[in-house]
């Protein structure tokens, strides 16, 4: 009994300092006429990653390299290439984090974009809260995970108008865009 509980005190633990992390602030560099899913991997440094394949099998993937790490007044920068896949070769940032995103001129004028919230609203409807429909902004701010048992970790968001979105969650956009980014980074899929 006493060893259950030493294992829940330490579980309770590690979750409380979790919880208080701080993570790096960070900086998105969008380019102004971007539209569509950003999708950033992380750990992008060439270093070999082993996992079990959908077989069981011993399998390595070798990430290509990322661009360099790059921070402005002690937070990261994020510079979004025009097809919204960025390899980076930043570990991951877990925590609360505080993200700042703007659309990029050629010319290196920012502006400000709006991160539109996703909330529950009464009689169980939920969606985003957005004043004007037609503003541009980001969809899904804080979204990542890791692809299977490979454990590599990504962030993802779309960039678009509130009328847009729904253009972004199509099979076929889904589609070119899973088909982009096995070409970028070597990985496979399992495209259907």
């Amino acid at each position: 009994m006493k060893a259950m509980i030493e294992r829940y005190l330490i579980v309770f633990m590690q979750l409380l300092s979790s919880c208080n992390q701080k993570a790096e602030q960070e900086i998105y560099l969008i380019p102004k006429d971007f539209k569509g899913e950003v999708h950033i991997f992380f750990n992008q440094n060439g270093v070999p990653v082993k996992f079990k394949n959908e077989y069981g099998r011993d399998t390595v993937y070798i990430p290509r390299i990322g661009e360099p790490v790059k921070y402005e007044n002690e937070s990261r920068v994020y510079e979004i290439p025009s097809d919204g896949i960025l390899l980076t070769q930043f570990k991951t940032n877990d925590g609360f984090i505080n993200r700042k995103y703007y659309s990029l001129e050629s010319k290196g004028k920012r502006t400000a974009l709006e991160t539109f919230k996703f909330e529950h609203f009464d009689k169980g409807f939920a969606g985003y809260v957005v004043k004007d429909k037609n503003q541009k902004g980001i969809f899904g701010d804080g979204t990542s995970g890791s692809y299977g048992n490979m454990n590599i970790a990504f962030q993802d968001f779309t960039v678009c108008s509130y009328n847009e979105l729904d253009s972004f969650n199509t099979k076929e956009y889904r589609r070119s865009f899973d088909s982009r980014i096995e070409k970028i980074t070597g990985l496979k899929l399992n495209l259907e």
